[in-house]
């Protein structure tokens, strides 16, 4: 017998080995992220930025929110149809959304083993740990999206050009920059991506300098390049407007759209910030605000109301990384070094500053973290870019969502306030006080027995004992789980609902646990089978080798008494040819 060909041998190893990851990668596979349980839809339907415009089926859903790079995913299973979900993206609605029954989140009619959701109740999804620090590259013929761990996506091409790109993330759009002409390219939910050519907005005889966008009041401002003049552009009217006749030359624009403040760099000696509600002009450089002599690039941190700036603070041409409030009334130095020559972007992602350095015809993207300057040693290198790179853009949810200043501002509270979410706050009252009928106006307490039952008022749904200042809603965001909260909750309303709302809240993370732990067993089960196959298939070959080195001997051993014995005849015969040689020989 013969042993298996080698081929054969590795053809059932791969097709093993590729079973085991098959199974075993079963729930790590990015259509089935992590499942957390069911949850209200409240505060996602309160808000845009976390809503979709059309509902999707169930992959285009984690595609969507990937787009986004949300850490969570909310699904709500459309009420007309049984393939289609409403999606909710988000990095922080799990933590402002309360757990609710479970049985109010039924399972998805295509996949039974997934939940979408139900009437006022989402399935919430986890997937990933935090948004990636995530890059808008603009190049003259495209526009294409970054990704830290140095993927890069192409979103728009096919143009020629390009000199400004910008986005508004509630809408998923881009709006680019071209010469005289401003387009915006709408996001597709059902091809996931944007479309090859995109809508122009606006088109004018004379060039386009620089373009921000406005994203809470949908507008769109722009320098004129022959004039320098800033206008306006309302996306919801089809209306333009002049906004700003400027005499100098300016080339940068960039906007808080809370403060209604317009922060312009002009020619490069001077940054200036223009408020849409007061027609007043602030300059920082050269009214001694700001001490720069030339200044790069510049960038704006909404939510923090932080200006950061490349420039020269000297004579010489050593260019540094400053950062200042809005009053300018503090100045720090983050950065100043080798890493910072030639500056072509600037921008700022959370706690770190990110920019372009164009060096050797090249361009490179540092990063810092701001701690609260960049320390040396601290400035790393996320990649380099080919020469054509002409600006970065950071994307992620959290730059276009107010700050706590401005929310507050809002709220008029008539003591404390904090941002209770990305997008609203809270106002909060003294130890001996608590919030009055309109949330925001803090008070004497003014208990009685029929509204006071265990340490908690029904009436202002704030705990008086142990925490004044706790309510409901800020218990949810506690370390304690969010079904122990809702179980505590419901004490109040019946004897037999803590339990239930204890079993509600924890069965579908319990069903995930134990789907986890048969996919592990499954998974060691294919592991064992795999090494019982590589020894049996051992011990198979050697056995083989084993019976054809001795049959091979014994081969040998005949042929070689074979051969003696031909030699022994032969030699007979020349005997008795010598024998008759010989007689012949007498005979003559």
């Amino acid at each position: 017998s013969k042993s298996p060909p080698a081929s054969v041998v590795m053809a059932l190893l791969v097709v093993t080995v590729a079973l085991l990851f098959t199974v075993s990668g079963i729930t790590a596979s990015p259509e089935d992220p992590t499942h957390i349980g069911c949850f209200s839809t409240d505060f996602v339907r309160s808000h845009e930025h976390y809503n979709t415009r059309y509902p999707l089926t169930w992959e285009d859903s984690i595609s969507f929110c990937n787009h986004r790079l949300t850490v969570y995913m909310g699904v709500q299973a459309e009420n007309s149809s049984s393939m289609y979900n409403l999606v909710y993206c988000g990095n922080d609605i799990k933590e402002h959304s309360s757990y609710v029954n479970s049985d109010l989140c039924r399972p998805c009619v295509h996949n039974p083993d997934r939940f979408c959701g139900g009437v006022g109740a989402l399935s919430m999804y986890k997937l990933r740990e935090s948004t990636p620090l995530t890059l808008l590259l603009l190049y003259p013929y495209h526009v294409s999206m970054f990704k830290e761990d140095r993927i890069e996506t192409t979103l728009v091409s096919g143009q020629s050009g390009m000199q400004a790109v910008d986005y508004l993330f509630a809408e998923d759009d881009l709006f680019l920059l071209k010469g005289s002409s401003i387009s915006r390219s709408f996001f597709s939910y059902y091809s996931m991506g944007y479309p090859t050519t995109p809508h122009v907005i606006w088109s004018q005889s004379s060039h386009v300098k620089h373009m921000t966008v406005d994203w809470v009041h949908r507008e769109v401002f722009w320098i004129d390049w022959n004039n320098n003049n800033i206008y306006q552009y309302h996306l919801e009217n089809d209306t333009r407007a002049l906004v700003l006749a400027y005499k100098s030359s300016i080339h940068y624009l960039a906007i808080d759209p809370y403060n209604r403040l317009l922060f312009v760099m002009q020619e490069g000696v001077d940054l200036f910030s223009y408020s849409l509600n007061s027609n007043t002009i602030k300059k920082y450089v050269k009214s001694g605000l700001l001490r720069i002599n030339k200044i790069k690039r510049v960038a704006i941190s909404v939510r923090q109301e932080i200006i950061f700036v490349i420039g020269t603070v000297d004579e010489t041409e050593t260019l540094h990384l400053l950062s200042t409030d809005y009053e300018a009334t503090k100045v720090t130095h983050l950065y100043s070094g080798p890493e910072l020559t030639n500056p072509r972007g600037l921008d700022v992602f959370h706690d770190q500053v990110v920019w372009l350095n164009h060096r050797d015809s090249k361009n490179y993207l540092y990063k810092c973290r701001m701690t609260p300057r960049c320390e040396p040693g601290s400035v790393t290198l996320i990649d380099d870019f080919p020469a054509n790179l002409q600006d970065i853009k950071t994307y992620f949810p959290e730059k276009q969502a107010p700050s706590e200043r401005y929310l507050c501002a809002n709220m008029r509270c008539s003591h404390r306030c904090k941002s209770a979410s990305l997008f609203t706050a809270e106002c909060l009252c003294p130890g001996d006080q608590v919030l009055g009928m309109d949330n925001r106006t803090c008070q004497d307490k003014q208990w009685d027995s029929a509204e006071e039952i265990d340490g908690f008022n029904q009436k202002t749904t704030t705990w008086v004992n142990n925490n004044p200042l706790k309510s409901l809603h800020q218990m949810d965001n506690d370390e304690t789980d969010g079904a122990n909260y809702n179980a505590d909750h419901s004490r109040y309303n019946s004897p037999n609902s803590q339990s239930r709302s204890r079993f509600y809240g924890n069965r579908i993370q319990t069903q995930d646990y134990t789907l986890q732990l048969f996919m592990v067993l499954v998974s060691g089960l294919f592991i064992v089978i795999l090494v019982l196959f590589l020894v049996v298939l051992y011990l198979q070959c050697k056995h083989h080798k084993n019976n054809n080195n001795r049959f091979g001997t014994s081969r040998h051993i005949v042929k070689y008494v074979k051969s003696q014995n031909e030699a022994k005849e032969n030699t007979n015969i020349y005997d008795e040819l010598q024998y008759l040689s010989d007689e012949k020989k007498i005979v003559s």
